[in-house]
């Protein structure tokens, strides 16, 4: 339960909030009369700060690009040199590389002599041999692994 002093001040706050509500209605209703009886601002009059702010920020902005300008554009140029390196070093020169390894046009690329070749075929050979022995024997003797 509230007291007696808790209860008058929810009173008068309840008369605050109504009579401020009154007083909103009451300027919404002049306002819409008024709006009625003349018609709407324009919209430059509506919206003259937003304008001022955006001329204003638009001059300060071509000022600084006035007076940067050969900064811009050098690095724009930088931007460009940039781009074909990594385009040059990363893109293209790696295709290249893997075109001519597939094409093999390089004679002086190749990756072995035609004697290490020929020595890597024989020992093919003879762990292909070993291989088969090893399978149809089972365990292969002493004798077998020495030769």
């Amino acid at each position: 339960p509230l007291s007696k002093e808790e209860l008058n001040d929810v009173a008068t706050a309840y008369k605050h909030l109504t009579n401020n509500l009154n007083l909103t209605t009451l300027y919404l209703k002049r306002s819409n009369m008024i709006v009625r009886q003349f018609g709407p601002h324009s919209r430059w009059r509506r919206r003259w700060p937003v304008y001022t702010v955006g001329i204003a920020s638009v001059l300060l902005a071509s000022y600084y690009v006035y007076k940067n300008f050969d900064r811009y554009i050098n690095e724009l140029w930088q931007l460009g040199d940039a781009t074909k390196r990594f385009l040059q070093q990363h893109i293209l020169d790696p295709i290249q590389s893997i075109y001519k390894v597939i094409r093999y046009d390089n004679v002086e690329a190749r990756l072995m002599t035609e004697k290490s070749l020929k020595s890597s075929e024989e020992s093919l050979n003879r762990m292909v041999v070993d291989y088969r022995l090893f399978k149809e024997k089972g365990m292969l003797t002493k004798d077998e692994i020495d030769y």
